[in-house]
């Protein structure tokens, strides 16, 4: 079977570090083991001398014979060290896969970001320099360049197993699940173009034609998608993008109980001073951009509601919250390959440095502690899913998905990292995915399928369970954390659409 993980370009570095993690815990424990015998047979030498049982000369030669006794327990010990950590992790198959055996994939659930899109804001400051095809918050043919990509990268991992190899499928093993704003939609069309398209198909933006795309940019059809990437051809057999799947991916906006208590911590001292005592740098460097401690809104977009003129424009003291958006708009910029205001003064520093900043202010919000109350439904939803693929007690065959994708945001991938427990998590870049994926051995054995994570291509340990988590360590650790979409409550204070 192919080796998945080993054709996820870019992402060796994982795999050495973990190489290099197996030699050092095995040299340290080598050192360790040399160290306490070597101490050991130091002190029976010295005890016997002490003693007086043995004459000088055959004292030395003790000696030589201890040094022997302590070289065939290193021996020894490298050999029984060395196979111990091959059992555990593999350094051979660490090398390929970052883990001990790759298993047969039974199902994997994908959560990905739209692809890159226009800012969000439009900001004063930023009239002469800014200038957007598109409305704002609109996916750009770069953005669905980008999920085509990904569609690419997910084909060359589970193509030969959702083909069953005889392509063309005659059925598709494949859900897809979008919220209801227009550029998650287009970044699943992108998604499936790239995963159905034969290897040789590539986009050509300079020769696409987006005219097709209404009110420059709203949700386009797949056709339509695929002429704005240049792509002559629609394959056959691509599912439908289902759409408008709210308090699923997006719980955290809809249900009772995360903006509550996000609401809590932005009003904390800690948040409100944070400008000041931990990044005072980072400010300086925006209201030197801006040209003022305030900064200034002309025109905006929250969900699908745009306001395309506010007049006056509603200007506010520089926050968190406002340095936070004043970087999301930049890194779309940049993404576009143009230029922000901050370019010629800061060289390339700028987005790096409020990048921190942001980072900051999303593992605060989306923290282990609230992911319940994030992504508790999403995770629900997906430990459901695995959760058919396991042998069943009932003889009925059922046709379950081999691969569900959910096409959502920034916040949609944040939150089911916080509900997973991982920490110090990456900001989530546009099209970047985390992937649950239920392995098992041929055997079948319910005690040998395990569940494995990764992020944007790199293996991540689940908290309280490892690397090859096995399933009942997954349902026991995780599931607690679980919450029934049923159970939703809709919040009172959930941002509009």
């Amino acid at each position: 079977m192919q080796d998945r993980q080993a054709v996820l370009g870019g992402e060796d570095a994982a795999y050495s570090l973990s190489l290099g993690f197996t030699i050092r815990r095995t040299l340290l424990d080598l050192r360790r083991a040399v160290f306490l015998t070597g101490t050991s047979m130091s002190a029976a030498s010295r005890d016997r001398s002490e003693k007086g049982v043995l004459p000088a000369w055959k004292q030395a030669l003790s000696c030589v014979e201890d040094r022997a006794k302590v070289a065939k327990y290193v021996i020894a010990a490298c050999v029984v060290l060395v196979l111990f950590n091959l059992a555990k992790g593999g350094i051979v198959s660490t090398l390929r896969t970052g883990r001990r055996d790759a298993g047969v994939v039974k199902f994997a659930a994908i959560v990905h970001r739209h692809g890159a899109r226009s800012g969000l804001w439009k900001f004063g400051f930023e009239n002469d320099v800014v200038d957007w095809d598109v409305r704002l918050g609109a996916l750009t043919p770069k953005g669905m360049e980008q999920a085509f990509s990904l569609g690419q990268k997910l084909r060359k991992i589970y193509w030969p197993d959702l083909t069953q190899g005889a392509p063309p499928m005659t059925s598709t093993p494949i859900s897809i699940f979008s919220t209801h704003i227009d550029r998650t939609v287009d970044t699943a069309h992108g998604v499936l173009l790239g995963l159905f398209s034969d290897n040789g198909v590539e986009p050509n933006l300079e020769v696409g034609n987006c005219e097709c795309r209404p009110e420059k940019g709203l949700k386009s059809s797949m056709k339509c998608a695929a002429a704005c990437m240049g792509i002559q051809t629609v394959p056959n057999g691509i599912p439908k993008v289902q759409s408008s799947q709210r308090p699923l991916l997006l719980q955290f906006e809809e249900c009772e109980g995360w903006l509550d208590q996000v609401a809590r911590l932005k009003n904390s001292s800690q948040f409100l001073n944070a400008p000041q005592t931990l990044f005072k740098r980072e400010l300086d460097m925006i209201e030197d951009v801006v040209g003022g401690n305030e900064v200034c809104l002309i025109s905006d977009v929250d969900g699908t509601t745009l306001r395309e003129e506010i007049d006056p424009p509603e200007c506010s003291k520089i926050d968190l919250k406002w340095m936070e958006r004043v970087w999301n708009n930049a890194v779309c910029v940049k993404t576009e390959g143009m230029e922000y205001p901050s370019d010629k003064r800061y060289k390339g520093e700028f987005v790096p440095k409020l990048t921190e900043v942001a980072t900051w202010i999303w593992h605060q919000e989306y923290s282990v502690d609230r992911g319940p109350l994030a992504a508790g439904m999403l995770l629900d939803e997906i430990m459901e899913r695995m959760q058919a693929h396991l042998p069943q007690p009932s003889t009925e065959s059922k046709t379950q998905d081999f691969m569900v994708l959910y096409s959502a945001h920034d916040s949609t991938v944040a939150a089911l990292l916080s509900v997973l427990g991982v920490v110090n998590w990456h900001f989530p870049d546009f099209v970047s995915r985390v992937v649950l994926e239920l392995r098992a051995h041929e055997s079948g054995d319910v005690n040998l399928f395990y569940v494995n994570l990764n992020y944007d291509g790199v293996p991540v340990e689940i908290p309280g369970c490892g690397m090859d988590c096995s399933w009942n360590d997954f349902v026991n650790t995780l599931g607690p954390r679980r919450r029934k979409i049923e159970t939703c409550v809709k919040s009172k204070t959930r941002k509009s659409a």
